[in-house]
């Protein structure tokens, strides 16, 4: 792909521990450090066994090059999808 195309990134979002689930499939997590965060996912305890962390944000990013510089940068980013990742990381 070249520089003005699209470019699709995957995230790792801050939890490891499932603190309580909430109607309409959302559940606030934590980490170790204490930083809390609700998802818009319905997930449980057993997502997060062993202190994996199940949870990711994809991206697309579309990018600008400068007709001056040639430099590229990043214009604009959406946010493609939240989900849990079935293996996790362990953390």
């Amino acid at each position: 792909t070249g520089p003005d195309r699209p470019a699709d990134e995957t995230r790792i979002l801050v939890g490891n521990r499932w603190l309580k689930s909430y109607p309409g499939s959302f559940s606030r997590v934590r980490d170790a450090d204490g930083r809390e965060q609700a998802i818009p996912i319905a997930c449980e305890a057993a997502d997060f066994i062993d202190g994996r962390r199940p949870l990711r944000l994809d991206l697309r990013h579309y990018f600008e090059r400068d007709a001056e510089t040639g430099a590229v940068r990043v214009v604009t980013s959406r946010l493609v999808r939240v989900y849990l990742h079935p293996r996790g990381d362990r953390s």
